[in-house]
């Protein structure tokens, strides 16, 4: 009796739908919307796939089987879009309401952002991370280890400096907060870069740049940069939907 209750179970999963998902997005607060779940419960695909405000594309899902009967389903996603693409492991944490993410590799097209800007110019070039580890929930970061790289400053610094510039550097938390510290340099100077995210998805920018030329300092005057400790730094915050950098 007790067997076939439990086969009639597993059947029922078998049979359940991708819309299955749709509570355990939201339990585990993620900022996510889609157009469409298509699927089942083990397989299937999210169409259009809306991030914290931006089109990132359709993503794909393999559901790790045993995870299901825990509180902790684990599932094998790729993304692919016009504007983003990458593949690894989510997990959703329903106890604690957090989703981890593991050996994670992605790709996004900054110039597909039109709500944002950096220093008043428009993004451009891409942003690639790798991250080993991050653990978010509604309480903010839980863990964080990955990699960041962008040449989101290099066309204009090609352009108005006649030398690019790309910009790299490590993830982890700061308290409750996600950040992201790059840095780079070039022949004009040495720029660096620090970003906190936190739980209620509000940024903190910090950026900061030693000029090797005077003209370089004087440029960067007009843009907002201000003097401070022999270094030029522009400071910035607001809420990631809505507001520019």
């Amino acid at each position: 009796m007790l067997t076939g209750a439990f086969v009639f179970m597993i059947a029922g999963f078998a049979m359940a739908p991708a819309s299955f998902y749709a509570p355990v997005l939201k339990m585990s607060g993620i900022d996510v919307q889609y157009q469409a779940l298509t699927g089942s419960v083990w397989r299937g695909q999210m169409k259009g796939v809306v991030a914290a405000g931006q089109p990132v594309g359709d993503l794909t899902y393999n559901l790790h089987a045993l995870s299901l009967f825990s509180a902790n389903p684990q599932l094998d996603i790729e993304l692919a879009g016009p504007s983003a693409s990458g593949k690894g492991r989510v997990g959703f944490n329903l106890l604690q309401q957090a989703v981890a993410f593991r050996n994670v590799t992605a790709e996004f097209d900054l110039s597909s952002v039109k709500q944002y800007s950096l220093f008043g110019i428009p993004y451009d070039g891409a942003v690639r991370s790798k991250v080993n580890d991050l653990i978010w929930s509604r309480q903010g970061c839980g863990n964080a280890n990955g990699d960041v790289w962008t040449d989101v400053l290099d066309a204009s610094s090609r352009q108005y400096l006649g030398d690019g510039l790309v910009l790299s550097g490590p993830a982890s938390c700061a308290g409750d907060n996600l950040k992201i510290d790059l840095a780079g340099a070039n022949a004009e100077g040495e720029t660096t870069i620090s970003i906190l995210v936190s739980p209620a998805l509000t940024y903190q920018l910090s950026a900061s740049v030693e000029p090797h030329k005077p003209q370089l300092k004087q440029d960067l005057k007009l843009l907002g940069f201000e003097d401070k400790d022999g270094a030029l730094v522009y400071d910035a915050f607001g809420a990631l939907k809505g507001a520019g950098i």
